[in-house]
């Protein structure tokens, strides 16, 4: 029994040591890192090259400024949601908005609407022809 207990141990600090030695130390780094790379927000332009065409959209917010807008987005990007920002000339201003996506077809708007509602966000589903 002590010896399975000694080989444990020793089997255990080998594998942390090694991991250890892999991520050198940055393992939450790069993690972010691959994140960053992996952005869920689009634009007008984009959207318009995708193949696939979402069955629903929630729109969030809009804004007179764009800053706030990918602030917003930058939030909800970060709860998994797949974020438009789309901008529209109003009388003679531009207002930008925050717009939530079907990300595929197994993508349910209820499941995504719980996370909202989770998250304290309010939002408004679009009409097909208001998207």
């Amino acid at each position: 029994m002590k010896e399975k207990l000694i080989g444990f141990t020793t089997l255990a600090i080998i594998i942390v040591m090694l991991l250890l030695n892999l991520l050198q130390g940055r393992g939450m780094e790069n993690l972010n890192q691959y994140r960053e790379k992996q952005t869920n927000i689009i634009t007008q332009d984009d959207f318009k090259k995708e193949q696939f065409n979402p069955n629903w959209t929630l729109q969030i917010a809009a804004f007179n400024n764009y800053e706030e807008a990918l602030k917003l987005a930058k939030e909800l990007e970060k709860i998994r949601m797949k974020v438009l920002i789309s901008e529209r000339k109003v009388e003679n201003s531009k207002i930008y908005r925050v717009r939530i996506l079907q990300k595929n077809e197994n993508d349910k708007m209820k499941s995504t609407i719980k996370r909202l509602e989770k998250n304290n966000y309010s939002y408004q589903v679009l009409k097909l022809s208001q998207q």
